[in-house]
């Protein structure tokens, strides 16, 4: 199992841009994670288990 914490940059695949998009955890309360798609202000909210799918998600390289 992977560590989540606020501040974290991954990578989730987007089936209808068909390509992987950089987002940041923007918070995670109980077993919730609200991602924030990097550069834009749009917010998705996931249970923890689905950010460890390694075919949606995955750790990014870099610096948010």
């Amino acid at each position: 199992m992977v560590d989540i914490e606020p501040g974290q940059l991954w990578e989730m695949y987007s089936a209808t841009e068909k390509r992987w998009v950089r987002v940041v955890v923007a918070r995670i309360e109980d077993d919730r994670v609200t991602l924030r798609y990097e550069g834009v202000l749009e917010f998705v909210t996931l249970d923890m288990w689905e950010i460890q799918n390694p075919e949606r998600f995955r750790p990014a390289k870099g610096r948010a």
